[in-house]
């Protein structure tokens, strides 16, 4: 009897010491490797980073309730560029109210072309401005440079409105202040510099993007001829308007014939507004339409398209950008496929995608750092340092001094960066054009030390890896790059969404999602249509938006984040939540992601979150089992192990009891 009471609490004992052994083994397991010297500041221990190439955000969730998508209505031209109206002859006729704040400095009310840059095509269509003595200068700039202005007898900034009216009949420019003829001059027949911009601007010079004014501006009126005296006469004395003006815009009509029914008549120094002269285009508008075949051809994408499908923030050149002669295809695009890209994918296709979005962050305000090559955009998910990278990665390797990947080594913090299909041959010393377009996605790879130093290029592994890590060691940060699985056209968007999906849900129901962060994200737009212009009040001139969603049990549920992000807002997250010094001053103007999470709440179970996902994708029977048998083959042998061994223990303590 006494021997079984023994036997009983040596195993009771041993179970108990085994479990602990068992759980303190776990605990070391979730944080091994961590850097636990470097303490969070939020519960997030693993960030899992992916770019799935280039798609624009109206591609892929314009349609998209809750977000900012297509607006109603919205259709562009196949050539905005058609309409080019001369003006080597021209009448400008606006009211405006100026103070004092406009003293000593050259403050522009209207322009359109630039000022100061002797190039045809550059050179000031015209232009009206109070200048540093607070007197109107009014006038334009001939191809080679030459200029033609006059100056106004009188000062205007008195806080009082005044009507001014400039007109140039291709022999004589004259400059009417509150009906009263103030200045003019012969031309011998000069004709303004043309540069077929299809806007004016208002409230600050146009190729400086400076000289801003302060004040009020209205009842703008424009014509690409010269009024006569009888015109001029009558439009002064009886407000008749003469015909044919391009551009009207006053506040007490509703003839508003330009882009932005939200016109700022208020300028208040750093703001300005460009008029489009809009063409009266009934035909050749091509609306956004839904793509069923997830497969498409390629698109010509890069810092020329983009310029063209921007068109100075109208954002409606992309159809045109595509149908360029001038603009060379890229790797498998077509001709005819211009249209193409006002095409846009729903929940039909990427229904996994807008389960994600339902269930935590999609971020609708997200732009790519730049508007050139695919290999920028990329480097800036690890680096804000800046270059004049081309294309490629040239044979020398990229001249890059810092990243967050050196930051993190420098303390300790592992990183990984796992590779789909890893070839470590593929790097900068390698010439053949498969590593080429290999580096554009996985551009540390274009960096000396990381293919030279053992310890940094070991860091670089095979997808397989990430895997492992799950059940294992999951490093502080992971980069998972899948160059067959990209989502870029030609590419079909089912294989690189089936790609990303699995990689969610192996961590949903890993050890680590309770203290992860998995962010989807993508290059640039490659060329698809978005509606939304970057914005104008960064210094550096960012690309267009693209979708980006944040995936974490301590995302907020089902939220559109309209937070200004850009590819460097995540490198920001990175280096603050691991306490890294910032990397450079770029990054550091970046928003921090920080309002997509509450880290105050309990993290979320992952349980729903997997079934949705498992759902929605409609994968095949066979492999939903696969996850499921793998995940139950796991855990079972887990309590296999420890079965076993608590049985091995007791038969082991009754022999030497025995004894």
């Amino acid at each position: 009897m006494l021997f079984k009471y023994f036997s009983f609490l040596l195993l009771v004992f041993f179970s108990f010491s085994l479990c602990s052994i068992v759980f303190v083994i776990t605990i070391a397991y979730s944080y091994d490797n961590i850097g636990l010297s470097q303490k969070n500041k939020t519960p997030i221990d693993h960030v899992i980073v992916i770019s799935q190439g280039r798609r624009s955000f109206d591609n892929y969730f314009g349609t998209y309730e809750e977000s900012n998508g297509f607006p109603k209505n919205v259709s562009i031209p196949i050539n905005p560029f058609q309409f080019t109206p001369s003006f080597q002859k021209f009448t400008i006729s606006l009211s405006f109210k100026s103070n004092d704040s406009n003293v000593g400095k050259e403050s522009f009310l209207i322009n359109k072309g630039g000022i100061g840059k002797e190039t045809p095509g550059n050179n000031l269509n015209f232009g009206i401005w109070l200048n540093e003595n607070e007197h109107l200068t009014a006038g334009f700039e001939s191809k080679n440079g030459k200029d033609f202005f006059v100056v106004s007898q009188n000062k205007y900034t008195d806080n009082n409105w005044h009507h001014v009216l400039l007109t140039y009949n291709q022999s004589v420019l004259k400059l009417f202040v509150d009906k009263n003829l103030q200045a003019e001059k012969k031309t011998q027949g000069d004709i303004p510099d043309d540069n077929n911009l299809p806007f004016i601007r208002l409230g600050a010079n146009f190729l400086k993007q400076n000289n801003f004014y302060v004040g009020n501006i209205d009842n703008v009126l424009l014509w690409n001829r010269s009024l006569n005296e009888n015109e001029i006469s009558s439009f002064f004395s009886n407000k008749d308007i003469p015909p044919g003006s391009i551009v009207d815009v006053r506040l007490s009509t509703t003839n508003i014939k330009y882009s932005n029914k939200n016109f700022p008549l208020n300028f208040n120094g750093s703001n300005y507004f460009d008029l489009k002269l809009i063409p009266n285009i009934t035909e050749g508008l091509i609306e956004p339409f839904h793509l069923k075949n997830t497969k498409t051809p390629n698109l010509k994408y890069g810092p020329v398209v983009y310029e063209k499908s921007y068109n100075y923030g109208f954002m409606d050149g992309f159809i045109f950008a595509q149908n360029d002669n001038n603009i060379k295809p890229n790797d498998n695009a077509k001709k005819d496929n211009h249209t193409i890209v006002m095409g846009f994918y729903n929940n039909s296709e990427i229904g996994p995608y807008w389960d994600l979005a339902s269930n935590f962050v999609l971020a609708d305000n997200f732009f790519s750092v730049t508007r050139q090559t695919d290999l920028t955009n990329n480097l800036h998910l690890f680096t804000s340092e800046e270059g004049n990278f081309k294309k490629y990665v040239p044979t020398t390797g990229l001249s890059i001094n810092s990243t967050v990947l050196d930051l993190l080594e420098k303390k300790g913090i592992p990183w990984k960066i796992y590779v789909e299909n890893y070839d470590s041959s593929l790097n900068y010393t390698n010439e053949n054009e498969s590593s080429k377009r290999y580096l554009t996605l996985n551009p540390i790879l274009g960096i000396p030390r990381f293919v030279d130093n053992i310890t940094l290029n070991g860091r670089i592994q095979d997808l397989s890896n990430y895997f492992h890590d799950l059940k294992h060691n999951l490093p502080a940060v992971s980069y998972i790059i899948l160059p067959d699985s990209q989502e870029s056209s030609p590419k079909d968007i089912l294989k690189g969404q089936e790609s990303v999906v699995s990689l969610i849900i192996s961590l949903m129901q890993s050890k680590h999602w309770k203290n992860s962060l998995f962010i989807l994200t993508y290059s640039g737009s490659g060329g698809w249509y978005d509606h939304v212009p970057p914005p104008l009040d960064s210094e550096f001139e960012h690309g267009f938006r693209v979708p980006t969603l944040f995936i974490s049990p301590y995302s907020h549920k089902g939220i559109v984040d309209s937070t200004f992000y850009d590819t460097l807002s995540i490198v920001k997250f990175i280096a603050y939540n691991f306490n890294l010094k910032p990397i450079g001053f770029k990054d550091s103007l970046s928003n921090n992601i920080l309002a997509a999470f509450d880290f105050d709440k309990t993290p979320r179970n992952s349980n729903e979150s997997v079934a949705n996902l498992l759902e929605n994708y409609q994968i095949t029977l066979a492999k939903k089992k696969t996850i499921i048998k793998e995940n139950i083959f796991f855990t079972f042998n887990i309590y296999l192990i420890v079965l076993v061994s608590i049985i091995f223990f007791y038969l082991f303590l009754r022999f030497i009891i025995k004894k």
